[in-house]
């Protein structure tokens, strides 16, 4: 068994852990990353500051300044964008850039609306910061790395050392500095890493909100995909499926009329296959229409839902105020809210009539089913009242249900739309 002190020696850090961090990948990206935000951050920010200087200096000409801030803006960005690409690529950190910044056109509003942000100065800050820091970070990881190289052969090449001066002091000194150079380097990476994240970062709420522009993106991929699934399965079963279930009703049905002296048991059997395949193919219609019903892409909700009603056991009343056509994927989640709710009537609420009534607000389509039946509708009892709940999810809508004991049942919901 292995003793705390066995592990406390095995983590104390030793020539193995030293060597490893000498030959690790990392120290020499953080290293590679120090060189080069010396080489970038001294250059940036000496352009940049020539630009201030050109900005004040040309103040009374007014052109000037406004020129030369525009520059500042213009230089920054492409500046923050590499310096972004640096921390990526060396020390693997995402400094994503804000929706603003994407969208960034250079005119004078803009202008203004950009030195009036915080943003922009701590970038220009971090680029001020980058043209000492890059140096001074660049120079000591250096200066650890080579120093160190050169003074550990030093009794080998300095033969006859001046007074007070030890080679093998010098030697031990050059080992120390070779050994402290990965953390040394990896050290000051961080900080330049700390302040990047901290200036040219963005917000943990911006942040948040290119999370959920990425997860709105993912989810209408997603809807746009399964309603493609759902046209091609229509497509495959009604080209294949129901058009041999078709044939085969018509041939059974003419075996029927035509065979004459088949005995009664065969007649019998014949005539239930003739009926099977007739109730199979009006299941597979309902199936297929189900699915995505061609005249809702053809003519709109108010024909589809129309002939969702026409199709009710119940008496149903349609009344669409709609005065364009929406969005596919929101027409056909109003579609299968009606339809579904309207099977749910027919075989569990014992209504004598149901009301459908769907109106287009602005940017809202709004969709109501109402029933004057028994009542006690409960999504969590296996009518599909919860799928269609998720369904309207699906599009940012709001599903809400009222079914008290007794009656009536009424099914609200409202989907954002825009124009299609």
């Amino acid at each position: 068994m292995e003793t705390t002190t066995d592990t406390a020696a095995r983590r104390r850090p030793g020539p193995l852990v030293l060597i490893r961090a000498i030959g690790s990948a990392a120290t020499w990206r953080a290293l590679a990353h120090l060189v080069t935000g010396a080489v970038i951050g001294f250059t940036g920010g000496f352009t940049l500051l020539c630009l201030g200087l050109v900005a004040v200096l040309g103040a009374p000409t007014v052109i000037v300044p406004i020129a030369a801030c525009a520059v500042i803006i213009a230089f920054s960005g492409a500046l923050t964008a590499l310096q972004r690409s640096r921390h990526g690529a060396f020390l693997y950190l995402r400094l994503p850039q804000g929706r603003s910044e994407a969208t960034f056109t250079l005119n004078p509003r803009t202008l203004i609306d950009l030195f009036g942000n915080r943003k922009t100065w701590y970038r220009l800050a971090y680029h001020f910061i980058a043209a000492c820091y890059g140096l001074t970070a660049a120079f000591a990881a250096l200066a650890a790395w080579v120093l160190g190289a050169v003074l550990i052969p030093a009794p080998l090449y300095w033969a006859d050392p001046e007074p007070g001066v030890d080679p093998l002091l010098l030697s031990g000194v050059g080992l120390v500095l070779v050994l402290a150079a990965p953390w040394v380097t990896r050290g000051l990476a961080d900080l330049d890493a700390r302040m990047a994240r901290r200036l040219l970062g963005i917000s943990r709420s911006e942040e948040l909100e290119l999370r959920i522009t990425d997860l709105a993106a993912s989810r209408d991929s997603t809807v746009d995909a399964a309603d493609a699934e759902r046209r091609r399965i229509e497509r495959d079963l009604h080209d294949g499926v129901q058009q041999r279930i078709t044939a085969l009703a018509m041939n059974l049905g003419i075996a029927r009329e035509t065979l004459a002296d088949v005995s009664e048991p065969g007649a019998r059997a014949l005539e239930q296959a003739h009926e099977e395949a007739k109730q199979a193919l009006a299941d597979l219609r309902d199936l297929v229409r189900g699915l995505h019903p061609a005249v809702l892409e053809d003519r709109g909700l108010d024909a589809a839902l129309s002939a969702v009603a026409a199709r009710s056991p119940v008496p149903v009343r349609v009344a669409v105020d709609m005065d364009r056509r929406v969005d596919g994927d929101v027409e056909a989640v109003a579609y299968f809210v009606v339809s579904e709710a309207l099977t749910n009537v027919a075989r569990h609420a014992g209504a004598a009539r149901a009301a459908v009534e769907v109106a287009l607000r602005g940017e809202t389509l709004h969709v109501t089913v109402t029933d004057d039946g028994a009542g006690g509708a409960d999504p969590g009892g296996g009518t599909g009242l919860r799928g269609l709940a998720d369904r309207v999810r699906s599009v940012d809508g709001t599903f809400e249900l009222t079914s008290p004991a007794g009656g009536p049942t009424t099914i609200e919901v409202e989907l954002p739309c825009a124009s299609s």
